[in-house]
C-alpha cells in the first residue's frame, strides 16, 4: 500500500498550484523551442521535486521541507515498510519492491541494500535512499545474526 505521493512538479497538480499561489517560480524545462511542453520544474536551478529538506536556493520560490503527513492504521497481517526517495521510486515499482523483499533473506538491512542496488542497477538519475523496517518478527530459518554471517 503507497503511503505517500510525489511531490514533483511535473506529476502532482496539488503541489504545482502551492508553489504558484505562494509566489514560486514554477517553469515547463526541456522543451525543444523553449516555448513550454516541457517538464515541470521548481526556481532558476529547474528542481524536479516540490518538498525538500536541502535545495536552500529554492526555497524562496516555494519549495518547503515541510513533509505532508497522514496517518495509516496497520493490521496484524501487515510485515514491513519501506522508507525511500525518488531514486528508488522512480525505477522500481511498490509490486517490485514488494517481490524483491519477499525474495531477499529476512534482515531489514539486507532489503535495503537490494532495493538500492537495483536502483543503481537499473541507472536510477537520481540519489537513492532506502529504510526497510520489519513490523513483526520474523520466526524463519532465513533470519542471518552477524555472528551466524561469518
Amino acid at each position: 500500500v503507497a503511503l505517500s505521493v510525489d511531490h514533483a512538479a511535473q506529476t502532482n497538480a496539488k503541489e504545482r498550484e502551492r508553489i504558484t499561489t505562494g509566489g514560486g517560480i514554477l517553469r515547463q524545462h526541456g522543451s525543444i523551442d523553449g516555448g513550454g511542453g516541457g517538464a515541470w520544474r521548481v526556481g532558476e536551478t529547474g528542481l524536479a521535486v516540490t518538498r525538500a529538506m536541502g535545495d536552500a536556493d529554492v526555497k524562496g520560490d516555494g519549495v518547503t521541507a515541510d513533509p505532508e503527513v497522514t496517518e495509516t492504521k496497520l493490521f496484524p497481517e501487515d510485515e514491513y515498510f519501506i522508507v525511500a526517495c525518488d531514486g528508488l521510486w522512480d525505477v522500481v515499482s511498490n509490486e517490485e519492491a514488494v517481490a524483491m523483499i519477499k525474495d531477499t533473506v529476512k534482515e531489514p538491512s539486507m532489503c535495503a541494500k537490494r532495493l538500492g542496488s537495483e536502483a543503481m542497477t537499473r541507472m536510477s538519475g537520481d540519489n537513492i535512499t532506502v529504510v526497510v523496517a520489519f513490523l513483526k518478527d520474523v520466526s524463519t530459518a532465513e533470519v542471518v545474526t552477524w555472528e551466524r554471517a561469518f
